[in-house]
């Protein structure tokens, strides 16, 4: 597989950016919101780029590469709705917050003991961070930091199935990013059919090791079911099984 830089355009920057939110106007759980979205993909995109070059298998690095990439455009569009008139002590108090909020709401939600005391330690650690913080942005930035941070941090982040509220999420919602800002699916961007045509015209990796599996709804959630037991899907099947096998219950896995 080889990557010729010069001619694979790849997608244009102006396409993969979103409408920055005015920090001035935009509520500080949007900030919080923000940055914590961002860094979540980050990670994921990460993992990824770690990971994939470390399968023997040819598909499987490509599949981790394909869905990498996707991850990179992800980072891209979230960080680009971050207001760019941000003094580097906003964004270091903003960051700050967010990592506190993150650690509480692990802390929150573990119910392993001995793992949540090593949460609860962390909380700690960052909160002298952001007091830290907060004293730079008076003496040095000549900042009120409650200009710029809530006075309580939001309700904990939630971490349990979201299956119902992305299925809602999938049938009311019919919009793409067509940059800056979302458009209706229908009718489809045409610049959308182009790049995904340029891009699929191999088949792409996900594509590949999809086909030996149908999803079906069973009391109300997802189950994957491998489909015919011989031929050529049943072969890609069962590699994809094996791909998928090192890493289930792994973190950042079971994509």
């Amino acid at each position: 597989m080889t990557l010729d830089i010069f001619h694979e355009k790849g997608t244009p920057v102006g396409e993969q950016i979103s409408a920055w939110r005015d920090l001035a106007t935009a509520a500080p759980l949007t900030k919080i919101h923000a940055l914590a979205v961002m860094a979540a993909e980050q990670n994921k995109h990460d993992y990824y780029r770690t990971v994939g070059p470390m399968f023997a298998d040819p598909l499987a690095g490509q599949l981790y590469a394909e869905i990498a990439s996707i991850e990179e455009q992800h980072v891209t569009q979230y960080e680009s709705i971050i207001d760019p008139d941000e003094s580097w002590l906003e964004k270091w108090l903003l960051h700050e917050v967010t990592e506190v909020w993150v650690y509480w709401s692990c802390a929150a939600a573990e119910t392993n003991l001995r793992i949540r005391s090593v949460y609860e330690r962390f909380v700690s650690y960052e909160l002298g961070q952001l007091h830290a913080v907060i004293d730079l942005a008076r003496t040095v930035g000549g900042r009120d930091p409650h200009e710029i941070l809530p006075t309580t941090l939001p309700t904990p982040i939630a971490f349990e199935s979201q299956r119902a509220y992305v299925r809602g999420a999938l049938e009311r919602l019919r919009e793409r990013a067509v940059a800056p800002d979302f458009a209706r699916d229908d009718p489809e961007p045409a610049r959308s059919g182009e790049r995904r045509d340029a891009l699929s015209v191999s088949r792409s990796p996900s594509e590949i090791v999809a086909a030996g599996y149908q999803y079906t709804t069973a009391a109300g959630d997802e189950e994957r079911h491998a489909r015919p037991a011989h031929g050529p899907r049943a072969d890609v099947s069962r590699r994809a099984r094996a791909l998928s096998a090192p890493f289930e219950g792994h973190p950042g896995g079971g994509r």
